[in-house]
C-alpha cells in the first residue's frame, strides 16, 4: 500500500528540481498533473502571499499581503519596509502573483517554487508543508522556527489559461507519477 503523503511530497520535490525562478503556474501545473496521475485529488489555487524570515526580517509579500505584513513585523518590533514582489501586469500578477498546490484531504499544502523569493535568503525553498488548512476561508499559513508564510486565496484574480498549461505537462506528469510508482515498489 503506497504512502499518499509521502508520493505527493517526493512529487513536490521533482517538481521542483525541475523549475527556477518565477514559473510557479508551469510547475503548479505540471504538480497538480501529477498528483492526479498518482491518484490524488489536489487543486491548484492562485494566491496572494506574505512571508518573512523570523530572524532575519527579510520579507516578500504580495499586494494583498502588505497591510497585514506591516502589522505582523510591527508587532514583532521589527521595522523594515516592505517589499512588493509582485507589481504590474494582469490582475492575476497584481492581486495574486503566485500558486500553490493544496490537498484539503491530506491537508497539505505544496509550493514547489517559494525558492523564487531570494530576499528570504536559505528559508527560500520550496514548501511541502502537513497539517495547514484554510483558515476563515481567506488563508493558509506556515510557520516554522525560522519561517512564516500566509498565502491569502486569490482565486478570483485567476486570469490566466490554466488549462493550457495543464494539458502542456500530461506527458511529462505521467513519467514522472510512473518513476514515483516504481520507487515505491
Amino acid at each position: 500500500m503506497t504512502d499518499p503523503i509521502a508520493e505527493l511530497e517526493q512529487a513536490t520535490r521533482v517538481v521542483a528540481g525541475l523549475f527556477t525562478g518565477p514559473t510557479c503556474v508551469e510547475a503548479t501545473a505540471l504538480l497538480l498533473e501529477v498528483a492526479m496521475q498518482l491518484g490524488h485529488k489536489v487543486e491548484a489555487r492562485a494566491v496572494s502571499l506574505f512571508a518573512t524570515d523570523l530572524e532575519t526580517g527579510h520579507q516578500v509579500t504580495g499586494q494583498r499581503g502588505q497591510a497585514f505584513g506591516e502589522s505582523f513585523l510591527a508587532r514583532r518590533g521589527i521595522s523594515a519596509p516592505l517589499i512588493e514582489t509582485f507589481a504590474g501586469g494582469t490582475p492575476f500578477q497584481i492581486y495574486a502573483g503566485h500558486m500553490i498546490v493544496v490537498s484539503e484531504e491530506f491537508g497539505l499544502l505544496m509550493d514547489p517554487t517559494f525558492d523564487q523569493f531570494e530576499p528570504l535568503g536559505e528559508q527560500a525553498t520550496p514548501i511541502f508543508a502537513q497539517n495547514v488548512r484554510l483558515r476563515s476561508n481567506s488563508y493558509w499559513q506556515v510557520i516554522s522556527d525560522d519561517l512564516y508564510v500566509r498565502y491569502f486565496a486569490a482565486d478570483e484574480f485567476a486570469d490566466l489559461d490554466f488549462s493550457e498549461a495543464r494539458a502542456q505537462t500530461t506527458g511529462r506528469a505521467k513519467k514522472i507519477a510512473a518513476h514515483i510508482r516504481g520507487s515505491r515498489t
